[in-house]
């Protein structure tokens, strides 16, 4: 019995940080969408806290894109 426990043990450690890995990753790119140039410098520089930063965006709604409203006026 606890032989059939430790060869299924590795398997789910496994599986279990592929999940992790993959929320971490989808975390990630949302820090990037939400903004570029802060999340490459706590990258860069801070990674402890864009790793933490990547693991709150997990639980945050979409990240709205941004829009710039550009007014062109034609001098007649």
């Amino acid at each position: 019995m606890e032989n059939d426990l430790a060869n299924l043990e590795p398997g789910i450690a496994f599986l279990a940080l592929c999940i992790f890995v993959l929320l971490f990753i989808f975390g990630g790119i949302k820090t990037f969408k939400r903004n570029l140039v802060a999340a490459l410098l706590c990258l860069i520089f801070l990674a402890p806290i864009w790793t933490i930063w990547a693991i709150v965006e997990l639980f945050t709604g979409k990240v709205k894109p941004k829009v710039y409203n550009v007014i062109i006026k034609k001098d007649d």
